[in-house]
């Protein structure tokens, strides 16, 4: 409940009264309403009598809004008085006048001041608490989400689950699983970085040191760089190893920090840790190597060959 404010000034039919009020603030349905009681020019002191009603217009005749309030026994001090008005819930935003009588504390008939006292805007704000919707236009500032429906999904809302088509670009969409099938995938398709699991094991990778690795291959926590894997276990150790590439289940599967190794097929060179510059092609091409160097070795070709003599000239014929 607060102070209605509101300059008013209203002379008496009868009686010399002269009454006139300050502004307002509403709050629920009840407001105070102050004001000062002259009599006869001099300012009242006592117990007075007051009745107020509101009306749609500016006569008393007809149109009267809600019930009168009648306040008896209102203590007046040098012509100051206050006094609780409460007409319920009728400020509902249309013109409103307020009609007030006057007399002294149970003594006769109550002396009605003219003109009525059109009420200011200020009053309308108790409508706001019987506000059954508001336009969208007329919302300003900002809300919390605690005064927002449960039903409004807002920006890092959690487990919140949207359903229906959907079309756009997606650009602004992170963190989207893919569903359980039936995705499908046109146009240019951009992977900046990360990896790709299928059934729980490593399928894709790619990542800023220009490694990448495909079924199962690879150590996605290596900080070596331009190493290359294919094939389940393929440099699954790899630590700072560099510009390795093995194609085939194990392949280089031990090695850590051997660099500018290639092997191709399941197996080869699968024990080498440290070894660099080796180059093995087919099963189990160098699978006991660990460290050593420079060596090219194929699966196809013996370990090691003999080369034939070169054959003696024939001596020369005499003649």
């Amino acid at each position: 409940m607060k102070n209605l404010f509101a300059k008013l000034s209203f002379a008496a039919v009868a009686g010399g009264l002269l009454l006139s009020t300050q502004p307002a603030q509403a709050q629920g349905t009840a407001f105070t309403y102050e004001g000062q009681l002259a009599n006869h020019g001099l300012p009242a002191t006592g117990q007075y009598d007051f009745t107020f009603a509101l009306f749609n217009n500016n006569g008393t005749a007809s149109g009267q809004v809600g019930s009168t309030v009648t306040n008896f026994a209102v203590g007046v001090t040098n012509g100051l008085f206050t006094t609780t008005l409460d007409f319920g819930s009728v400020f509902a935003g249309a013109p409103t006048w307020l009609a007030i009588g006057v007399r002294t504390n149970g003594s006769g008939a109550f002396t009605a001041l003219t003109p009525l006292q059109a009420l200011t805007p200020v009053p309308y704000a108790i409508s706001a608490a019987n506000a059954q919707s508001v336009a969208a236009a007329n919302l300003t500032g900002t809300f919390a989400l605690g005064q927002l429906p449960a039903a409004v999904v807002t920006n890092g809302a959690s487990g919140v689950t949207v359903s229906g088509a959907f079309s756009g670009s997606g650009a602004g969409l992170t963190n989207v699983a893919l569903l359980a099938g039936g995705n499908t995938f046109t146009g240019s398709q951009a992977i900046s970085g990360g990896s790709l699991s299928v059934n729980g094991s490593l399928a894709l990778y790619l990542d800023a040191n220009q490694n990448s690795y495909e079924g199962g291959a690879g150590n996605t926590t290596t900080t070596g760089s331009l190493n290359t894997g294919g094939g389940f276990g393929a440099l699954g150790a790899n630590t700072t190893g560099y510009w390795n590439t093995a194609d085939g289940q194990n392949a280089l599967g031990a090695n850590t920090t051997g660099s500018q190794n290639v092997a191709i097929g399941t197996g080869t060179m699968a024990a080498n840790t440290n070894g660099s510059g080796n180059v093995a092609v087919g099963m189990p091409a160098l699978a006991s190597n660990t460290s050593g160097g420079g060596t090219s070795r194929s699966a196809f070709t013996p370990s090691s060959t003999t080369r034939p003599a070169t054959p003696t000239p024939p001596a020369a014929a005499t003649r």
